[in-house]
């Protein structure tokens, strides 16, 4: 967050009910770092509609085109994608 220049108390990540994001220590991790947590209605997909759609189209335009060999190699050509594709689709917020 540092990095990106988002002041704490301003960011926050919304997913689903799954166990991964109920836990006291994921909880206490983003609690640190002045992360906000929305959780999702239980058994209600559509209160994750807008990242569904963002991550289908990210698949669509980025993901399923390309053939990484490394994390690095992937972060790379995601945060560049901005400056070769002619989209509206912000593909520079993935970390």
């Amino acid at each position: 967050m540092l990095e990106r220049r988002v002041e704490p108390g301003r960011l926050t990540l919304g997913t689903d009910n799954g166990t991964q994001f109920t836990s006291r220590g994921f909880r206490k991790h983003l609690s640190d770092r002045g992360i906000t947590h929305r959780r999702g209605g239980y058994r209600d997909p559509e209160s994750q509609a807008f990242i569904e759609c963002w991550f289908g189209q990210f698949k669509r335009r980025c993901a399923w085109r390309a053939e990484w060999e490394s994390i690095d190699h992937a972060r790379s050509d995601i945060t560049n994608s901005n400056d070769t594709r002619s989209t509206s689709f912000d593909f520079s917020v993935i970390p």
